[in-house]
């Protein structure tokens, strides 16, 4: 038993510290955006994050490695993480770090309500949690009935999460966890890359002022908390493991003002504290009415 509560420690231990890589990771985006264009820059970190883990691929049967038995599925799954790489970093030119890492994360109350669609009953904690996230994003993101563009492509992109959840649910069953990454982050290199060469303007000195940006993201951001979140949720509960990692906008926030000089005024605070109460009451575990 003290084993077993020591791994789950550790566990919850490693998806801190994913969430706080993750969140101070919306600072490295958001800063990169001085000096590149959003596709390029999603393309390199997702190419740097793939080289990351392919020590890891490489201990995966040959014969799981080569297989094409779920190569649609897979590719799906690539493309919605591509979607949604895409909108969220295109939205961050216009709104700030600590923003975006609130808006980003409202996907963990986003998946128990799109898989409904799949007869998955909704259970009353998460429409309390549901009221309480879309009460916040009015107040973060809502000022006269109009949303901000870089908000609304941000939270366009969580949508994408949520997705992605849901087919890799599916997917996890039935192919490696680290080659379904492996795969979903070589095709958005590729395609990011080659549409950034083709379309974005490229310049040497604007790669190596955001040099520090694209080595964060790509190494720690992408290769490093994949990892630690894969090597963590084998020991930690599902809703442990919601609630820890949506500490990630907290660390967003911090990390925005501490790097950037972000300061969010008192609506946006309250609509940020809305936004976090209500994915934690939507992962807590209720004993008795509330399931």
């Amino acid at each position: 038993m003290a084993h077993s509560n020591r791994q789950r420690l550790k566990a919850d231990l490693y998806l801190l510290t994913t969430a706080a890589i993750w969140g101070s990771g919306f600072v490295a985006q958001r800063a990169a955006m001085d000096d590149l264009g959003p596709i390029s820059f999603t393309g390199v970190r997702f190419f740097l994050g793939w080289l990351c883990i392919q020590p890891f691929v490489r201990r995966i049967p040959l014969a799981d490695r080569r297989s094409t038995v779920h190569r649609w599925p897979t590719i799906g799954l690539g493309t919605i993480l591509l979607t949604g790489s895409v909108l969220q970093q295109i939205g961050i030119q216009w709104t700030t770090a600590s923003k975006a890492g609130f808006l980003t994360s409202i996907y963990v109350i986003l998946t128990p309500i799109l898989a409904s669609f799949w007869s998955h009953k909704i259970a009353t904690k998460t429409w309390l949690g549901a009221i309480a996230v879309l009460a916040g994003m009015y107040f973060l993101s809502v000022n006269n009935f109009s949303m901000q563009l870089g908000d609304a492509l941000v939270t366009l992109g969580a949508c994408m999460w949520a997705g992605q959840v849901l087919l890799l649910d599916y997917l996890a069953k039935k192919v490696p966890a680290v080659l379904l990454a492996s795969r979903q982050f070589l095709l958005v290199a590729v395609f990011c890359t080659t549409y950034g060469i083709i379309f974005e303007p490229q310049s040497s000195t604007a790669w190596i002022n955001a040099a520090p940006s694209v080595l964060y993201s790509g190494v720690f951001a992408i290769g490093a908390a994949f990892t630690l979140q894969a090597i963590a949720q084998v020991h930690a509960p599902p809703s442990d493991a919601a609630i820890i990692m949506s500490t990630e906008a907290l660390f967003a926030a911090f990390c925005g003002y501490l790097l950037l000089g972000e300061v969010l005024n008192q609506r946006e605070l309250f609509g940020c504290a809305l936004v976090l109460f209500g994915i934690v009451v939507s992962q807590l575990r209720w004993r008795r009415n509330i399931k």
